[in-house]
């Protein structure tokens, strides 16, 4: 574990609740179930929002696409300077900003979604893939739940559903990212998604 990953531990810990993943060879730091910080090979990337878009720009830090770190996602991130911690109170109000305005979209999400990618873990490509499913508003995903939607998909469109779309599905209907869902709900949606594949 190098001299990056314990400092940046340790200093997220002063925002929230901390925990790390290993996704895709990458270490990525949640706060309070926030996915927010990536790191890899000793380097940092803090999660894009807008209204951090134009600071991060004139510290001249670079945006990366997370796909381009070998991730799965179509988020951005800019890229810290070497040593991020040896300023410490700017890199730690940065994230904080960060963290806040992403719990703040958050809630306005679960407050009042008004299309299927308000919802938590609906990408755009999602709500597509829905729609040609015939699922085209938030209350017929709740009407069918997760395991008639994963029907819907087979029956209507091309696409094969995997396991982690019917865990988007559920946080999505349950108002929470999938990483918030317990292990007995993911299981058991596991046993019912094997039954239909």
């Amino acid at each position: 574990m190098d001299h990056t990953f314990r400092h940046t531990f340790r200093r997220l810990e002063q925002l929230g609740r901390v925990s790390v993943k290993k996704i895709f060879g990458l270490n990525v730091f949640y706060v309070d179930n926030v996915s927010l910080v990536l790191h890899k090979n000793g380097e940092l990337y803090l999660k894009s929002t807008p209204v951090q878009e134009h600071y991060f720009v004139s510290k001249g830090y670079s945006k990366v696409n997370a796909s381009t770190l070998g991730m799965n996602q179509n988020t951005e991130y800019y890229k810290l300077p070497a040593n991020p911690w040896c300023k410490y109170s700017l890199t730690l109000c940065a994230m904080e900003v960060t963290l806040n305005h992403i719990k703040a979209t958050r809630s306005s999400y679960v407050s009042d979604p008004q299309r299927l990618k308000d919802l938590p873990n609906i990408r755009f490509s999602t709500e597509q893939l829905l729609e040609k499913a015939g699922v085209n508003t938030i209350e017929k995903l709740k009407n069918l739940g997760t395991i008639g939607v994963i029907e819907a998909i087979q029956q209507y469109t091309q696409h094969k559903p995997t396991i982690e779309l019917a865990w988007s599905l559920e946080g999505a209907i349950q108002g929470i990212h999938r990483s918030q869902l317990p292990i007995s709900v993911k299981n058991a949606l596991r046993t019912q998604a094997q039954s239909y594949s």
